[in-house]
Order: structure tokens, then sequence, then C-alpha cells
């Protein structure tokens, strides 16, 4: 339960890292309660709301799921419109599976394949262009990064930046005379994608 309590702490202790990761579902109170989860799309928003303005910086990530037996095509419409608004740093999008012996098996309104993965292509594409706005506030300034080691591949290093979670968000890959994982380092962040972000050190700058 994210409460006023949870809030404060998250915003006053600095060995707390701003990132919370709240596994939301869906956005559409109908689709919300066929699937037993608590909440409607306007407390959602409040609470998103709500810790953007407590938290200044903070980090909000959320996984959903699109496909679940009766979800109609405006539903899906507005969990896209829910996105723009929410603008959610870092989200996962999953096609909803049919399990046996799950409640939702024997629902009414099964959701062809086909128009599961069309869906969450969409979904993917609406959050890359909103992360994509998200990282590229960052070009031109610096940023704190956790080196995780080397990409031989990039032939620079590689890390993350704090408010993206290791082998499932974006990473920051970097130039610097000498890094070390497990250590931070103050990047200038030059260009993005909508996934990774790219800079060097300011002593690799300097030489």
């Amino acid at each position: 339960m994210i409460d006023d309590e949870l809030i404060a702490e998250i915003r006053d202790n600095p060995k707390i890292i701003k990132y919370l990761d709240i596994p939301l579902q869906h956005s559409e109170s109908r689709v919300l309660k066929l699937m037993n989860r608590r909440g409607t799309r306007e407390e959602y928003l409040a609470l998103i709301k709500k810790l953007k303005e407590a938290i200044p910086g903070i980090a909000i990530r959320s996984t959903f799921i699109s496909g679940f037996p009766g979800e109609t095509e405006q539903e899906f419409e507005g969990m896209c419109d829910f996105l723009q608004q929410a603008k959610l740093v870092n989200c996962g999008f999953f096609a909803y599976s049919r399990e046996p012996d799950t409640p939702a098996y024997k629902m009414q309104g099964q959701i062809a394949y086909s128009v599961k993965k069309r869906r969450v292509k969409k979904l993917y594409e609406v959050q890359q262009g909103i992360s994509y706005g998200f990282l590229s506030s960052f070009v031109g300034k610096t940023v704190k990064v956790l080196c995780d080691g080397i990409d031989y591949d990039k032939g620079c290093f590689v890390g993350r930046a704090y408010f993206s979670a290791p082998e499932i968000d974006g990473k920051v890959y970097f130039n610097a005379i000498s890094a070390v994982q497990g250590e931070y380092y103050d990047v200038v962040i030059t260009s993005c994608d909508s996934y990774d972000m790219f800079g060097h050190t300011e002593d690799f700058e300097n030489e």
C-alpha cells in the first residue's frame, strides 16, 4: 500500500532510490474489476500525480496486460490514453495468456491472438514516444551512473541511471578513461534513443 507515510519515507530517506515499480496491469476500471484488482483509472492517475508532486524526479515503472477477456477496442484505446497522461518512465506490456484453472479461462469474450499481438505492439509504440521524451530531457546534462562493466560489442562502458532496473530497462553507454564495475560515475549525456542513453565522463572529454 502506497500511503503518505511510505511516500514521505521515499522522499526524505537518502538511502532509498526514488524509483517505484507499481504493477497496475490495466488502466480501465471495468477491466480492472474483471481482473479482481483494486483501484480505478481515476485513482491510479491521482496516485501517480501525488507521487510526482511529493517526490521530485521519482521514476515510476509499471506493467500492463492487454487482451484480457472482454477488453473492448475502446478500453484498449483508453489504456493508450492513460499512458499519455501518466507518462511513466518505463513500462512492460504483455498479451493476456489463457491459463487453465484460472477464473479468466472460462470468461466470455476471449480475444484472438492476432488482436492481442497488435494491441501490445501499439502500447509499446506509445510508450517509446513517452520514454524518448523523458530520456531526451537528460541530453546535455550530467547523470550519475552505476557502472555495470564493459560492452565489448559497442566498445564502451555500460551502466544504469537510478530510473533503470537491471536487465529490464534501458542502459547508459559511456566512454571513460577508466571505470570500475560497481562504482558511480558522472556521465555527460550526449544523445539517446527511446530506450538507452549515450555519453562520456568529463575527464574523457578533456583527453
